[in-house]
């Protein structure tokens, strides 16, 4: 496990579609915690965007290589839902806060607490934020198996705000079951959190760089992309371009060769806090039921 010194054992999360609830009920959205083991990442890999798309494909297929023959060693956690699911627990989840905490600003944005949010980014945050929670356990859960008490959470800017880590925060400290969890988890495995955006990092050498160019956030990034085709259909990807089935799966085999080695958990919608009721899905269970999967 990669122990940054300042930093502590560090997850990198990123998630797929890049914002809000989309129109299409059926799209599975993504969101990918990713733990890289060697702190340099894999060298020469660049943000998915910034690769030419016909060689997308090898290089997926490159990383799951790299993974089936332990040259590339992460860990990964995930949670997946259809939109129309997540648009739903936002709703449910915002509807049993607090009295007052949930304030009309106008038609198009709400008051959560202090903080302002669009109508679809407020329905889209209740599942980041009970994400949050699950895939904080899990790393506590590897922090104290390296007698690390220091967690670090890196988000991409989900969605697309400076503020985000601050609003997943409120989110948290406002719902009364993922509060307790969160206090629970921090209390049971002594581990001390910190997370928020990054938009730079200094590397070895002690140079600054942009952080779309740091290792762990490119691995989270493609990850991101990888369990996201795996979810989806092919015409779904690259946004309204659309690619060939064969670009789908080549897309999704880092995401199935994490999930051969046992490195992956993946957690489904209905197992996320929201209510007092208890889920009886478990991981199996929920991965034989996503679209696509039962292809590979």
């Amino acid at each position: 496990m990669p122990v940054y010194e300042k930093n502590g054992l560090t997850l990198f999360i990123d998630g797929m579609p890049d914002e809000q609830v989309v129109p299409n009920p059926e799209l599975v959205m993504c969101l990918v915690g990713i733990i890289s083991v060697d702190r340099l990442g894999v060298p020469g890999l660049k943000q998915y965007k910034d690769v030419p798309t016909r060689d997308r494909p090898e290089i997926a297929q490159n990383l799951a290589q790299q993974i089936r023959n332990d040259a590339l060693e992460v860990f990964g956690i995930a949670t997946c839902a259809h939109s129309s699911e997540v648009a739903r627990y936002g709703e449910k989840f915002l509807s049993i806060l607090p009295k007052g905490v949930v304030k009309p600003v106008n038609e198009k944005r709400i008051r959560v607490g202090k903080e302002k949010l669009g109508l679809n980014v407020s329905l889209v945050m209740p599942w980041y934020a009970a994400s949050l929670v699950f895939m904080g356990l899990r790393t506590a859960i590897w922090a104290r198996q390296i007698n690390e008490s220091q967690v670090s959470i890196i988000l991409d800017l989900l969605p697309s705000a400076p503020s985000t880590a601050m609003k997943l925060l409120q989110l948290i400290s406002y719902h009364p079951e993922l509060s307790q969890l969160w206090e629970e988890t921090i209390t049971k495995f002594s581990v001390d959190f910190q997370f928020g955006n990054m938009n730079t990092f200094t590397t070895l050498d002690g140079s600054k760089c942009s952080a779309k160019d740091h290792p762990g956030l490119i691995l989270a990034d493609w990850f991101s992309h990888s369990v996201f085709a795996a979810c989806n259909s092919a015409h779904t990807l690259d946004g309204s371009v659309g690619r060939s089935e064969e670009y789908r799966r080549a897309l999704a085999e880092p995401f199935f060769a994490l999930h051969e080695k046992k490195k992956i958990n993946v957690i489904s919608l209905n197992r996320l806090i929201v209510s007092e009721e208890s889920s009886t899905v478990d991981d199996a269970e929920f991965l034989k039921n996503l679209s696509l999967l039962s292809d590979f």
